[in-house]
Parts: C-alpha cells; sequence; structure tokens
C-alpha cells in the first residue's frame, strides 16, 4: 500500500521513489514473462553444459534472482542505491552489496552468467558505458556468457508533443512505456544523454491538471506518482542505438561476440531487446 503523505518534490531522490514505486512498475521498465522465458532458456543452455553457474546481477531485479537456478548456484547482486535494496531485492542481505557498479572489485574470470535488466542508459556516455563493458570482461569467466536487455532508441526519433497528444488521446496505454518513449524523444545525442528534470517539466506543462486527468481515465494515486517520478530528478539517462550498443561490446572496448539477439514482440519490443555476449578469447 503506498502511503498517501508525501515527502516535498524537492526532497524526493529519484531511486527512492523509483523502489518506493516498484510495485507498480510495468514490462517493458521490468521483464515481461516473455523476457523472462528468453533468460530461462540461455540459463538452461548454459547450465546444461556447464553445471551451476557463479552469477552476478547488476540491479536488483526480482525476475532474474527468481530464475530457476540450480543448487550450488553462486548468486550474487549489485545495486548502488540502499533504497532499491531495501524495497526491491528479494533474496537474502548476504548475496547483494551496495556499491557503484564501476567500483566493484571481484576477481578476474570468476563470474559465468552477468545480467544487467534495462540498466546499461543508466550511465554516462562513452565513459562509464565503455568502463562497464571493460570491468565485464574482466569478470567474466571464458566459457561466461553476458545477458543484457537493452533500451534502445527508435530509428526514427519521435516528438514529446506527438506522444503526449496520443496519449490523451487514448492510444497509449503503458504509462511505464509512455514515460520512456518520453525520455527517449528528449534525446538530441548519446553522449549528453537527456536531463530527467525536463521531462518531468514537460509532464507538468502538458498536463497541467493530472488530478482532474485522473479521475477521468480513473488513474491511482501510484499512476500519478508514476508519471511524475522525473519531477526534480537530478539523474539523467544515456540511450543508445542498437548499432551503438553493439559497437559498445564487440568493438575494441569489449571484443564481446554476439550469441544471441532476440527481439521481444510485445508492444515496442524493438526497442528492449535482450542480447547475449560471449567474450572472444
Amino acid at each position: 500500500m503506498i502511503k498517501s503523505l508525501k515527502p516535498e518534490p524537492e526532497q524526493i531522490n529519484h531511486w527512492v521513489e523509483f523502489a518506493r514505486l516498484w510495485d507498480y512498475m510495468t514490462p517493458p521498465l521490468r521483464p515481461s514473462e516473455e523476457d523472462v522465458e528468453v533468460f530461462k532458456s540461455h540459463l538452461n543452455n548454459w547450465v546444461k553444459n556447464y553445471g551451476s553457474p557463479r552469477v552476478l546481477l547488476l540491479g536488483v531485479t526480482p525476475e532474474i534472482y527468481h530464475l530457476p537456478w540450480p543448487k550450488g548456484t553462486d548468486f550474487l547482486a549489485v545495486d548502488h542505491n540502499p533504497a532499491m535494496i531495501e524495497r526491491v531485492w528479494p533474496g537474502p542481505k548476504e548475496k547483494v552489496l551496495c556499491c557503484n557498479w564501476l567500483n566493484l572489485k571481484l576477481p578476474e574470470g570468476s563470474r559465468d552468467i552477468i545480467f544487467c535488466d534495462g540498466g546499461l542508459h543508466l550511465l554516462a556516455y562513452p565513459k562509464e558505458q565503455k568502463q562497464l563493458v571493460r570491468i565485464i570482461r574482466k569478470f567474466i569467466s571464458p566459457c561466461g556468457i553476458v545477458i543484457f536487455r537493452l533500451f534502445v532508441l527508435p530509428s526514427i526519433p519521435e516528438s514529446p508533443f506527438t506522444l503526449a497528444r496520443e496519449f490523451m488521446e487514448g492510444k497509449i496505454f503503458n504509462l511505464n512505456l509512455f514515460r520512456l518513449r518520453l525520455a527517449m524523444s528528449f534525446q538530441n545525442n548519446s553522449t549528453r544523454g537527456v536531463e530527467l528534470i525536463k521531462v518531468g517539466e514537460f509532464i507538468d506543462e502538458f498536463f497541467p491538471d493530472l488530478e482532474g486527468l485522473a479521475k477521468k481515465v480513473g488513474w491511482s494515486s501510484a499512476d500519478l506518482d508514476l508519471l511524475r517520478i522525473y519531477r526534480n530528478s537530478k539523474n539523467r539517462y544515456h540511450f543508445l542505438t542498437l548499432k551503438q550498443s553493439l559497437d559498445l561490446f564487440c568493438g575494441p572496448t569489449g571484443n564481446f561476440e554476439m550469441q544471441n539477439l532476440y527481439f521481444p514482440t510485445y508492444e515496442w519490443g524493438k526497442q528492449f531487446p535482450i542480447i547475449v555476449f560471449r567474450r572472444r578469447l
């Protein structure tokens, strides 16, 4: 149950709010059943060939923790935000670290499967994203696999005004998809990224009476909070195209090779591909 008493906007931390509203986050912001089946397929194939894996999860995605890991699996999750660990992490506390991914210290070749669900765009491009790929290459074992679900830019940029009008007309039903598409529409280039506060300001300007709109369409208070989550956020997202993403991993930075590329069949699924990489030896 979400409390009705909320802090003042300037006191709201983006990730604290994100954690508080986690139960209301829907696919594609979280993995869908289809995504989970793809994850499971690659997990099962690896286990069949190599046995119990040593797993690193970047983030605290419950759907990945709850995959059918075999007995003997060594599981470690890493997230930089205490609120996400406290509110979202479903596993034992000794299996999660509160740490910036870029500061993580593990032995070389010590992880067999590395997962990240929708986390790459949270890092600055190109410096931090390249740094993460280098770290992953260092940690992954020679027979290991790296599985990322990415949030990639559409081939044709969208207009925030067109998106907002389509949302008002009932052509976009998924609030979480709307927010992601809106954020992507504000990005001019991957290096600069998008200031989430600008997206929040646009929502406030385009929808001056959110409470009235909520009553009209039957939204809950949580639905309203999802639309307001970018308010006063100091975070930036740095979305890449699919080509940029593949170049990041498969070029000189990572020296990985793509083993599998899967596009989900759900709405706008081409912008949320699941990619499996193996490192070149």
